[in-house]
């Protein structure tokens, strides 16, 4: 049974998949983005930094992937292929290229929590499993959604642009205690939230779009209760997966809905809030502040006017990674390679209809 992995992982990685069972063969996948004429002469001869202020117009050239295995090019079917380990460099446009080449392919797994990027049409109309790393770092990001409410809270921002201006004054600072939090999205991370919420006597209130059972909620609502639950929140999070029907869903009505003094904070992916109405939000103070931790394009460019709102925290997609992250990732994937085998359920399965 052949595993096609893609070659950024290293040795070590390979030999302990290897050794979860010794039918197991490693075939290596490269992924390598080319652009075209002018765009991809400066990508490769300017420094990245130079480069990155020229992106808004060159970003509209979309890159072409070029795929290769390190058998042969791609030159027949790898019949024996039975699964592939996805990870940040795989998309839709990739996968759509190499399944016809793994004629039976029966699991993907991706590293990534959010599968979005790889729903595309040939893996929605086939019988392939999809699994991705959801749950493993709950505990991790709903710590720093809690160290985001407090640093909103106590004013922390405020405090440091003070000692960087050599400036002293005292600031007023807020409570936790008896304030509201509203969660967009109840899944594994929504719900560690709103445990540690409790914790610090907050009242929360989560929307699901299936109905869930959990002992740290005050108010479950239906999608349908969203400006119900901005109406109320002082902290509105958003945990909710990307699909076509999160997608843009906070906008500039759901903006004004939001009490002035609260904080909206994204963990998820930037394009559930609608980024112009966001901007508006944030000059105008419709509301008091917002994180972002996820954005569509990554690295943020330099000229990003997002960098000039001193009411928005930006987290650089750091809300998952503790220093034994990405061993968390890997290790999750080995627990549900020795599943495959076995011929146990796997974990984290993904509802390829819903998107998450």
């Amino acid at each position: 049974m052949k595993i096609l992995v893609p070659d950024h992982y290293s040795k070590e990685h390979i030999e302990k998949i290897k050794a979860v069972s010794k039918d197991i063969e490693v075939v290596g996948l490269g992924v390598q983005k080319q652009f075209q004429g002018f765009h991809a002469l400066l990508y490769k001869f300017l420094p990245l930094t130079l480069y990155r202020k020229f992106a808004p117009f060159l970003h509209k050239q979309k890159p072409v992937y070029k795929v290769t295995i390190d058998e042969k090019d791609l030159n027949g079917p790898l019949n024996d292929v039975y699964i592939l380990l996805s990870s940040w460099i795989i998309n839709s446009d990739i996968l759509a290229n190499l399944l016809p080449f793994l004629p039976n392919l029966r699991w993907i797994h991706s590293t990534v929590t959010g599968v979005n990027h790889l729903l595309c049409p040939d893996i929605l109309n086939n019988n392939i499993q999809i699994t991705s790393s959801k749950g493993v770092h709950s505990v991790a990001v709903a710590e720093f959604v809690l160290a985001l409410m407090l640093a909103f809270s106590k004013r922390i921002p405020e405090h440091i642009h003070l000692q960087q201006k050599k400036k002293w004054q005292v600031l007023k600072a807020g409570e936790l205690a008896d304030k509201t939090v509203g969660i967009v999205g109840f899944g594994n991370i929504g719900r560690e939230i709103a445990k540690k919420a409790r914790i610090m006597g907050m009242k929360v209130v989560a929307i699901r779009r299936n109905s869930v059972e959990s002992n740290n909620v005050d108010i479950l609502l239906s999608a349908e209760g969203l400006q119900e639950l901005l109406i109320v929140s002082d902290f509105v999070v958003i945990s909710a997966p990307l699909t076509k029907e999160t997608s843009g869903i906070i906008g500039e009505v759901e903006l004004r809905t939001m009490k002035k003094t609260a904080y909206l904070i994204n963990i998820s992916r930037e394009e559930i809030v609608q980024k112009e109405a966001l901007m508006r939000a944030l000059k105008q103070k419709w509301i008091a502040g917002a994180c972002i931790d996820v954005f569509h394009q990554q690295p943020l460019l330099q000229n990003s006017p997002y960098y000039s709102l001193p009411n928005l925290i930006i987290t650089h997609h750091s809300a998952y990674f503790t220093p034994d992250a990405n061993k968390k990732i890997f290790d999750f994937f080995l627990t549900n390679l020795k599943r495959f085998i076995t011929g146990d359920e796997l974990l984290g399965k993904v509802d390829k209809k819903s998107g998450y």
